[in-house]
């Protein structure tokens, strides 16, 4: 028999106003790759200040390789420009161009830039890694619902460089809350509604962030199921994710 699963969802529109809450958006949880948006806006920022060319080339050997998520892993390219690790980032969740673009940026520096955003608790902890231990970060990321929502009007006002909104269009994974909107993963950049986004996906846990614009009127939502690690990720977990979304963002 299967635990509990803990569902929060939070939807606000532009100016700040709630629109639906379900469950303790203040609550900090693991959020898996939903935090590789810091690492995208840092890498941003340092772009459109010309402190990094997007052309640079970074090389797949230079760090620790990591499995799982990704398209870099199976390419037989043994280097790719800055801008399309942040392009494989953003698509594919890619955790090889994460951990390169991590390693090029400075953990550090990428943590600092992210406190100067007043976002906390949502804060990079760590690379991505196939195993953890003492030694290591608990997780990749953590955050709450409120502090990704925070992001997100950041990303909408334009306090975090319009390449991240650009970027976030291209996600594929349209597998969690945004599935309810019956885009085409491969090709929905110019559909109604219009949509951004980043998923995470780990052990226990799925989280959906991300911006929803229809008929001029754009909401952010956070969507997030957690349950006890070691436990799967079940029919049961996606349809009430898809549930709750429906009920919500179609709304």
């Amino acid at each position: 028999m299967t635990s509990r699963t803990e569902h929060t969802l939070l939807v606000v529109d532009t100016d700040g106003r709630e629109l639906h809450r379900v469950g303790d958006v203040d609550a900090v949880r693991p959020i898996a790759s939903v935090g590789k948006l810091l690492l995208l806006a840092y890498v941003a920022a340092e772009l459109d200040a010309e402190r990094l060319d997007g052309a640079e080339l970074l090389a797949k050997e230079s760090v620790l390789r990591v499995q799982d998520s990704g398209l870099w892993q199976h390419l037989d390219a043994a280097a790719l420009s800055v801008l399309d690790c942040c392009r494989l980032v953003a698509v594919v969740s890619d955790n090889l161009a994460t951990n390169v673009l991590l390693e090029r940026a400075g953990l550090d520096r990428v943590r600092e830039f992210a406190t100067g955003l007043d976002v906390t608790p949502y804060e990079l902890l760590d690379f991505i890694r196939d195993e953890r231990g003492p030694d290591t970060a608990p997780t990749f990321a953590l955050g709450s619902a409120a502090s990704l929502i925070r992001f997100m009007g950041l990303v909408h006002h334009g306090v975090v460089s319009a390449r991240v909104r650009d970027w976030m269009k291209l996600n594929v994974d349209l597998s969690l809350s945004a599935g309810v909107l019956a885009l085409d993963p491969l090709a929905h950049i110019d559909d109604e509604p219009g949509l951004l986004n980043k998923t995470g996906s780990d052990d226990g846990v799925r989280v959906d962030l991300g911006s929803i614009t229809s008929n001029g009127r754009t909401v952010h939502y956070c969507a997030m199921a957690h349950w006890q690690p070691g436990e799967p990720f079940t029919r049961r977990i996606a349809g009430e994710m898809r549930s709750l979304a429906q009920q919500t963002l179609l709304a």
